[in-house]
C-alpha cells in the first residue's frame, strides 16, 4: 500500500491518478488499528513492527498536495479533493490521539507487578500479558513521535491552504480533536510566533497564565 501511495504523490498527477489517490486515502482513513487484545495480533506485530501506524502516518503520500495547492495546476474537483484530504488528515490525527495512553507508565508498572506476584497466573498467560504490555509500550512511544510530526506538518499545510483564514484553520484543527484553548500551545510547539502565524494567534482567546 505504501508503494502504491507513492505513485500519486507528484505534481503532474492526472485526474485518474488523483481519483485513485483519494480512494486510497479513504481506505487508509477508515482502516482500524490492530487490536492488541488478540494474542495472535501481538505476535503478528512482532514481525511487522506497527505497520498499521506506518500506513496511516504516510497517508499523505497518496495525495499530490503540491498539485492541489498550485494555482497553475488545472485539475477537475481540485478544491473538493484538497478539502477531502485535509479532513482525512484531521481524522487520522484524531485517531492517533485516541490511541495515546498518557498514563501508560503506571499501567505498565501494575502489569509487571501482576506478572511477578499474582498467584495462579499460568506461564502462558503471563507470557501473553508481558508480550501485550511490551507491544503497547512500543506503540505508545511510536504514537507520541507520530503525533509530534503530524501536528507540525498539518499546521503548515493548513497555513499554506488558508494563509489569511483563521476560521478555516481552526475548523480542521477542531476535526483533529483540538479545542480552542489547546491551539495556542499547539502553535507554540509547531510553528511558533512567526509572522506567517500571527493571524492564527490573533483569532484565539487570550490565555490566562
Amino acid at each position: 500500500m505504501l508503494k502504491e501511495a507513492r505513485r500519486y504523490h507528484k505534481k503532474n498527477v492526472t485526474p485518474r491518478e488523483l481519483a485513485d489517490g483519494l480512494f486510497l486515502c479513504h481506505l487508509i482513513t477508515t482502516a482500524p488499528f490492530i487490536d492488541l487484545n488478540k494474542s495472535s495480533n501481538v505476535e503478528w506485530l512482532a514481525n511487522y513492527n506497527n505497520i498499521d501506524h506506518k500506513v496511516k502516518e504516510f497517508m499523505s503520500r497518496s495525495i499530490p498536495f503540491a498539485a492541489l495547492t498550485d494555482k497553475n495546476v488545472k485539475l477537475p474537483g481540485k478544491e473538493e479533493a484538497l478539502r477531502f484530504y485535509l479532513t482525512a488528515t484531521a481524522m487520522v490525527l484524531k485517531q492517533f490521539h485516541s490511541q495515546m495512553d498518557y498514563a501508560f507508565e503506571a499501567t505498565q508498572i501494575c502489569t509487571y507487578m501482576i506478572i511477578d506476584h499474582a498467584s495462579g497466573l499460568s506461564t502462558d498467560k503471563a507470557t501473553d500479558l508481558f508480550n501485550k504490555t511490551s507491544a503497547q509500550s512500543s506503540r505508545n512511544y511510536d504514537i507520541q513521535s507520530i503525533i509530534k510530526n503530524q501536528d507540525s506538518g498539518f499546521i503548515r499545510e493548513l497555513m499554506k491552504c488558508f494563509p489569511a483564514k483563521a476560521v478555516e484553520v481552526k475548523k480542521y484543527l477542531h476535526m483533529a480533536g483540538y479545542e480552542d484553548r489547546e491551539i495556542p500551545a499547539l502553535l507554540d510547539r509547531t510553528v511558533g510566533r512567526v509572522p506567517q502565524a500571527e493571524y492564527l494567534y490573533r483569532s484565539l482567546p487570550k490565555r490566562r497564565d
